[in-house]
């Protein structure tokens, strides 16, 4: 399987750790997730920071890929529950930008669960510059009688098998989320 196939979102779980203080999260607390990609690696690696270490300036040494807030959950009783729809579009779109490496698998991979929540749907697709396919898709629900924004994405050539176990370990990586208004 190509590197570009793999997931790496396994190591992308939460942490239940601040990076910055080292100090464990508290059930409820509201946090900073951020994830980067590893220097060495293809693995991406999700860093949690206390709003207090994220406020102070404490950020990862890394290029970031993606930053939201989320609270953390009561470990005891379960699994968080995953971002809801209007949080996973507006991660999705803050990382506009992304049509390369890592963030464009990411970003790919949020808008195949948009498309399956019937967020967005495809109304055409297109060879893009490097010559992969790039995906148009407009949002539902739209005003009558006005153009919808078409939203391009890349397809970072991904097969079924390694769509279908990114896409499962998204649910792990956005556990308990709630976007942040963009990235660092």
């Amino acid at each position: 399987m190509s590197s570009v196939q793999r997931t790496g979102y396994e190591s992308a779980r939460p942490t239940h750790v601040c990076a910055a203080t080292g100090r464990a999260l508290e059930a409820g607390e509201r946090y900073v997730a951020v994830l980067t990609e590893a220097p060495a690696s293809e693995e991406l690696v999700r860093s949690d920071y206390t709003l207090g270490a994220w406020e102070a300036g404490h950020r990862p040494g890394r290029p970031v890929l993606a930053v939201w807030r989320a609270t953390e959950g009561d470990r005891g009783r379960g699994a968080a529950a995953v971002m809801g729809t209007e949080e996973v579009l507006a991660l999705f779109e803050s990382m506009e930008a992304a049509e390369e490496g890592r963030a464009a698998v990411f970003r790919y991979l949020l808008a195949l669960l948009l498309l399956r929540k019937r967020v967005y749907r495809v109304v055409d697709q297109r060879v893009g510059e490097h010559g992969r396919p790039v995906l148009q898709l407009v949002r539902r629900g739209g005003q009558q009688g006005i153009e919808p924004e078409v939203v391009e994405v890349v397809d970072p050539g991904m097969d079924e098998e390694a769509v279908a176990a990114g896409i499962e370990e998204l649910g792990a990586v956005l556990a308990g989320a709630e976007p942040q208004g963009g990235a660092a």
